[in-house]
């Protein structure tokens, strides 16, 4: 037998490995688009969820709610009130941490923490103003360790920069703040972020209680004396006793640094499940709170020799 004879032998013998490994390749493929899909699909659900449950719990203008002192909720809304007008007022910027806990589909994930800086509008249509900005990096978990976002209202077409790590850390990505990605593992876009924007959001949900829910229905409950991250604090506790609507709670907290009047820990619960303890919906702690620390159209910025993004 010559030598052609025996590559040609050794060629036809190789083929049927060839076709073997073609095909566990292609149903490899196949299963991570089928895989990709399914993904997609649940976790667009699982976003459309949250934007019905925002709105359910928070949709609707009711700022012109009258307070007429016979509701539970007419002792705190004059409060959070107070609390949004001398924040807005003196607070310009600040940094913290931010621990967040949030149920994602069926799962608690967290707790997750970030180093944030955020700092607020200063004025539109004034020759100095600055706009909203937030910047955020990932301290834990490992997973997550050093992503970045920078958002800034009004710049890159209303889009966030972020590093993400990772395969994905090799390029910067401009992204819609609430874009599939972006909210990605999260219950609120970046926008959301901030102890003012918090204080806005649970005025607005009071308010809606309010006006569409009986003074029996709900209970509030004002707790003096409230360790939280590390400072003494007032605790304003919501109970609705009759479950509205499907993402309705059962119980909000509010921690409230009464010194520097900021809130310092939310959280939210939903009604008791097997164990029958409420379930925590999720959870928000801002520690080692600086104010007006001076922060800068750099502590925004990609390029800032501190931060790691990519070129």
């Amino acid at each position: 037998m010559d030598q052609a004879e025996v590559t040609n032998s050794d060629d036809i013998d190789l083929r049927p490995k060839r076709r073997r490994i073609v095909r566990i390749v292609l149903f490899v493929l196949l299963g991570l688009l089928l895989y990709g899909g399914w993904w997609l699909k649940n976790e667009s659900a699982r976003q459309q969820a949250l934007i019905d449950a925002q709105k359910a719990r928070e949709g609707g203008d009711f700022s012109d709610v009258e307070l007429t002192g016979d509701h539970p909720l007419d002792q705190i809304l004059p409060i959070v009130d107070g609390l949004i007008e001398d924040a807005t007022a003196q607070i310009v910027d600040y940094t913290a941490t931010l621990e967040r806990t949030e149920l994602i589909g069926d799962k608690l994930v967290g707790p997750q923490t970030m180093a944030v800086k955020v700092r607020h509008d200063s004025g539109k249509n004034t020759q100095n103003s600055s706009p909203f900005s937030v910047y955020v990096r990932f301290n834990s978990p490992k997973s997550l360790q050093g992503r970045e976002v920078i958002w800034v209202e009004g710049a890159n077409d209303g889009r966030m920069i972020v590093h993400e790590v990772g395969l994905l850390g090799f390029k910067r990505h401009v992204v819609k703040p609430d874009s599939l990605i972006a909210m990605f593992g999260s219950r609120y876009p970046v926008t959301d972020t901030g102890v003012i924007v918090l204080l806005q959001k649970l005025a607005n949900i009071g308010r809606k209680d309010r006006s569409e829910r009986s003074k029996d229905d709900v209970d509030v409950e004002i707790i003096d004396g409230v360790s939280s991250v590390g400072v003494q604090c007032k605790r304003f506790r919501l109970i609705h006793h009759e479950k509205a609507h499907e993402f309705d709670f059962h119980i909000a907290e509010v921690d409230l640094d009464m010194v520097r009047k900021i809130p310092v820990r939310y959280a939210a619960f939903g009604w008791p499940g097997e164990s029958g303890e409420p379930v925590l919906i999720e959870e928000y702690k801002y520690s080692d709170v600086e104010i007006n620390v001076g922060l800068g159209d750099l502590d925004f910025d990609p390029d800032n020799p501190a931060y790691q993004f990519p070129e």
